[in-house]
């Protein structure tokens, strides 16, 4: 099972503040797969979520999915630099444990 850190949300504002200036989203450093959402929210209102169900390695896709949530989430316009401010809470959520369903 992954674990997540500071680090790894510390990880999303990063990528995202590189997205909003134009620049490269950095990856961690290699290590853990899992499913994940990552959520935005601003002023305690959803600003965007997305994730996966399959396990992906969170060194290459927390930053990618971390900008994909704040900015190509279709339900919400994307998130501006202005926007990049205290208020700003991003949550990433890992899942494990699956079980089967019988239809």
């Amino acid at each position: 099972m992954a674990y997540l850190s500071s680090g790894h949300v510390a990880h999303c504002f990063d990528s995202l503040d590189r997205h909003l200036r134009g620049e490269e989203v950095e990856r961690l450093e290699e290590g853990e797969h899992s499913a994940f959402f990552v959520t935005w929210t601003l002023d305690g209102k959803l600003r965007g979520c997305l994730g996966n169900l399959s396990p992906q390695p969170l060194h290459t896709a927390l930053g990618a999915m971390s900008v994909d949530a704040a900015v190509r989430d279709h339900r919400f316009p994307p998130l501006t630099r202005c926007e990049f401010a205290p208020g700003l809470v991003c949550k990433v959520s890992l899942l494990h444990s699956f079980a089967g369903l019988r239809h």
